[in-house]
């Protein structure tokens, strides 16, 4: 399970003080969802690790994706979220495999990744694919 200090890996402070100012109590709604997604169901998983750092992109993503739209945007190098965009992707891709794996459900992050496949594929398609993944 993951906790509040787990996202100052993934996301600055300063970011995480502002989703809270805007939207208070955010950070324990994100932490508490991601955590029953993630973890559910694979309490047997042998790489607690692994999981700790993919629901700590997850809750970093949608906590940064709360208070800004740069999150779903390239908008040049100087993005300060360019990072946490690739990371959220291969995490998503790799919690996948995971579930698979363990032959589980499909969670919400599914469609999340599907929406981020179609995502990608309409960037390759204008040749930006390598600002993304």
């Amino acid at each position: 399970m993951i906790v509040l200090a787990d996202l100052h890996d993934r996301i600055l402070p300063a970011y995480l003080t502002k989703a809270e100012e805007i939207q208070p109590g955010i950070q324990a709604r994100m932490i508490a969802e991601v955590n029953s997604e993630v973890f559910d169901g694979l309490e047997d998983y042998s790489d607690h690790a692994r999981l700790k750092r993919i629901a700590s992109v997850i809750a970093a993503y949608r906590i940064a994706g709360a208070i800004t739209t740069l999150i779903q945007t390239e908008s040049g190098t100087e993005n300060p979220f360019l990072y946490l965009q690739r990371e959220y992707g291969l995490s998503l891709k790799e919690l996948k495999d995971i579930r698979e794996a363990y032959s589980l459900d499909e969670t919400p992050m599914d469609h999340e990744l599907d929406m981020l496949e179609v995502y990608t594929a309409q960037v390759t398609q204008f040749g930006n694919y390598e600002a993304y993944f």
